[in-house]
């Protein structure tokens, strides 16, 4: 059987698997939610029908922030599919992280991934990601600014730090407040995010 025969039928299964936290993770509410299958899931799909075939993965770039892996699958001596991942250090496993978003990604490519190209392990992180945007109250100014300034001073990196700006930015743009921020807000804002950013670098150096 050519492997374009068996990729039709992992495919086929993949999509029939019930939607279970077994084997995938729920994203949204009520008949927007969905499922979003785990690598782990994709994997054994693919090794049901492929036997063990190496999944070559390769860590293609490294810094002081991050480190980026591509992953390739390779059928009939041909690479039919690659993915690339790059992960933020700050909240541990890092590298394995970053193999297994990156051999998920190859897998979506070729075709497993279900109804959704983003994993349920990509999913979990856009999940951490919405419980931090709920905790930052915004019902008024104040606590708004407050609640963010507390993000900015407990930040333990500063791929965290950045985060939380990242996430107090995305909550103004969405123009939902029913306030506007002030300009003394915005200051305030920006002299505790550098502060925090003076105080983590300070920590890093001793």
């Amino acid at each position: 059987m050519y492997y374009k025969e068996k990729l039709e039928q992992a495919i086929e299964e993949l999509k029939n698997i019930e939607d279970t936290t077994e084997h995938k993770v729920p994203y949204g509410r009520g008949n927007k939610q969905k499922w979003y299958t785990t690598v782990d899931t994709r994997l054994n799909v693919f090794r049901k029908y492929f036997g063990p075939v190496p999944i070559k993965t390769d860590i293609i770039n490294q810094t002081s922030t991050s480190v980026v892996c591509k992953s390739s699958i390779v059928l009939d001596g041909v690479v039919v599919a690659e993915g690339i991942k790059e992960v933020f250090y700050g909240k541990g496993f890092e590298i394995e992280k970053c193999q297994t978003g990156s051999v998920g990604r190859a897998l979506a490519i070729l075709g497993l991934s279900g109804d959704e190209l983003a994993s349920g392990d990509e999913m979990l992180e856009v999940i951490e990601r919405d419980k931090i945007k709920d905790s930052i109250n915004i019902k008024d100014e104040k606590e708004f600014v407050k609640n963010v300034c507390t993000k900015y001073k407990t930040a333990q990196h500063h791929n965290q730090l950045n985060e939380f700006r990242d996430i107090a930015r995305e909550i103004i743009s969405q123009n939902k407040l029913g306030w506007k921020l002030s300009e003394q807000g915005i200051n305030l804002l920006n002299d505790t995010f550098e502060t925090a950013q003076k105080t983590l670098s300070e920590q890093k150096t001793i």
